[in-house]
């Protein structure tokens, strides 16, 4: 049986010339998940991450607490990693980051929010200000939801369409699981739009409850997924134990 746990990245810079990095609240939040996810002794095959700044920040913030089997084998001489290793599945086009801990899976990625508002703003004159697309927290749940709802129904889409996006996912899922089809648990840093998806997959929901789930996800929250008897199971869903237990509310982010 394969676990996964899929943990939304930390509080991104939200309305800064660069959201893709984590704001200092988002950090605190990778800190206090990572001692939490300690605490209770998981013992990891692999951690992983998307190859986004802010995905990556959050698995580095983690892995400063958390157990991983495959890094902390101190056997890493390099003798027994010749042509052993060449057979080793890299097919899930993971590099390792620096730290030589999280490997980087570009499934993870979240979808291009830059080329939806390119491409929909004309679209969308209710959120504009002096002919820019502007999220703001107030109305950042409609906006999205209407880019989106956009993204999916068009067929000319030129980028990554709707249907890529999720057979990307569904795609990266499934390869991750052969190769790891034994007693294994898994640490997938990623993004709310990535997990939505694979809840959506698992439950059969349509677009619409999708993107209301995506709307729900928590900044470092844990949603858990298990494969048993040859299918996907949700076991648990935008768990957010580890900041309730820190008894500080301010740790409860979605943007």
């Amino acid at each position: 049986m394969c676990r996964i746990l899929l943990v939304r990245h930390g509080q991104a810079s939200f309305a800064s010339d660069d959201y893709d990095n984590l704001s200092e609240l988002g950090h605190k939040q990778a800190e206090v998940l990572g001692k939490f996810l300690r605490k209770i002794s998981i013992d990891f095959s692999l951690v992983a991450s998307g190859t986004l700044n802010r995905q990556q920040q959050t698995a580095s913030e983690l892995v400063k607490y958390i157990s991983n089997s495959d890094s902390n084998s101190e056997d890493s001489n390099e003798d027994d990693s010749n042509e052993d290793d060449s057979n080793e599945d890299d097919s899930n086009e993971g590099d390792l980051d620096d730290s030589g801990l999280i490997k980087q899976l570009e499934w993870l990625n979240e979808l291009d929010s830059h080329s939806l508002v390119q491409t929909y703003q004309e679209k969308l004159e209710y959120a504009q200000k002096e002919g820019r697309l502007e999220f703001s927290h107030d109305n950042f749940e409609q906006v999205f939801t209407d880019l989106v709802t956009l993204w999916s129904k068009d067929k000319e889409f030129n980028g990554e369409s709707f249907h890529q996006f999720q057979s990307r996912i569904l795609t990266g899922l499934a390869e991750l699981k052969q190769q790891h089809d034994t007693e294994q648990t898994l640490l997938l840093v990623t993004s709310g739009g990535v997990i939505a998806t694979i809840v959506q997959s698992i439950l059969g929901l349509d677009n619409k409850a999708m993107l209301k789930a995506a709307l729900r996800i928590f900044n470092g929250s844990l949603t858990e997924v298990i494969y048993h008897k040859n299918q996907w199971e949700l076991v648990g869903f935008n768990s957010v134990a580890a900041f309730h237990l820190e008894q500080n509310p301010s740790l409860l982010t979605r943007l």
